[in-house]
């Protein structure tokens, strides 16, 4: 059972396919693309994990596994 602090959002396939942004590209995530099956996106700052999975899956023909978010600071 969900805790009643968390809403769930219904988003349509036109916000679904705002979510992810690009693809993000580095000598680490390649690796992880070569090894472990594994994909980076840079996303919405506003996009739960959820609405990470639906739009992956919308986008493409997958069954994701799991969604790991990273939130990093920007430079100063």
């Amino acid at each position: 059972m969900r805790p009643a602090t968390h809403a769930v959002r219904k988003l349509g396939k036109e916000r679904l396919m705002n979510v992810l942004l690009a693809p993000h590209i580095t000598e680490k995530t390649s690796m992880a693309m070569q090894n472990g099956n594994q994909y980076s996106f840079r996303v919405r700052r506003d996009a739960t994990k959820t609405d990470i999975r639906a739009a992956v899956e919308l986008m493409f023909p997958v069954k994701v596994a799991a969604v790991q978010v990273v939130n990093e600071p920007g430079k100063t």
